[in-house]
């Protein structure tokens, strides 16, 4: 999957585990490389340490939608249980 089209967008990260779920949210940057995978980072907000949520495109399997939920301009999920 292409991830260049995020690039500068902000996304939610949803993770729900059973009946309660848990959001994080952040600024991606796009990032392509010659000798490994093009990356997807994205910064998380408000977190110390400057963490970042790392998609890379060649293992990226998941969908990511338009948000009118959780106040960015896209989410995606990545865990359920």
């Amino acid at each position: 999957m292409d991830l260049s089209p995020y690039d500068g967008k902000r996304i939610a990260i949803v993770m729900r585990f059973r009946e309660a779920h848990h959001v994080l949210r952040g600024r991606a940057r796009y990032i392509q490389q010659q000798l490994h995978s093009n990356q997807m980072r994205i910064a998380l907000d408000g977190a110390d340490g400057n963490p970042e949520f790392v998609i890379h495109e060649n293992q990226w399997d998941g969908v990511i939608q338009p948000d009118n939920e959780f106040g960015c301009d896209y989410w995606l999920e990545v865990a359920r249980g």
